[in-house]
Order: structure tokens, then C-alpha cells, then sequence
């Protein structure tokens, strides 16, 4: 889990390496280890190629309300839990009459 977030450097001239190796780089030396992972998940699942709601297919019901919680933990996430609603209503549908 952290050894991926963890790493800040991998040469003294980053000049020549690959953009998007520059920009994970540059997530871990601007977040905590916490915040390096959550960023990276939220990007990889639900910003780059629009909102992968099979991430949240299948997930038990007792944790989906967390997992929902912590996607919206912060603007970024407040965004994406907007984007999650129009695209999944029924997510946020409550059964109660």
C-alpha cells in the first residue's frame, strides 16, 4: 500500500522522465501518504476517462455509504460525488414512504 505513495525522487534530473511519472512524483510530495493514495484512486477510477462506476458495483451495502463519504471528502471529491449522482441517482434514492 505506502511504498507506492511514498516515493518522491527517483533521480537527481527528472527532466527526461515520462509525464506521468512526474506527476505521480509530484502527488506524493505534495499529500500525505493517505492523501497521495486517495487522490491517485479517484483519478484512476472516476476523473480520467469520466466516472468507472463498476468500482462501486458489487461493494458490500454496509461499506458503500463510507466509500461514498470518502469519495466527497474534499472539492475535488465534492465534484465527483456530484458527477456520481447525475450518472447513478438510484445510489442516493431513499426506499422510506
Amino acid at each position: 500500500f505506502s511504498s507506492n505513495h511514498t516515493l518522491k525522487q527517483i533521480c537527481e534530473d527528472e527532466e527526461d522522465l515520462p509525464r506521468d511519472l512526474l506527476c505521480l512524483l509530484q502527488l506524493n510530495r505534495n499529500n500525505t501518504i493517505p492523501g497521495a493514495a486517495r487522490q491517485k484512486i479517484l483519478e484512476y477510477h472516476f476523473l480520467n476517462d469520466g466516472i468507472n462506476v463498476e468500482a462501486l458495483i458489487g461493494m458490500e451495502l454496509e461499506i458503500l455509504p463510507h466509500a461514498i463519504s470518502w469519495i466527497g471528502r474534499d472539492d475535488t471529491g465534492f465534484q465527483l460525488l456530484y458527477r456520481l449522482s447525475q450518472s447513478m441517482p438510484s445510489l442516493f434514492e431513499s426506499n422510506k414512504k
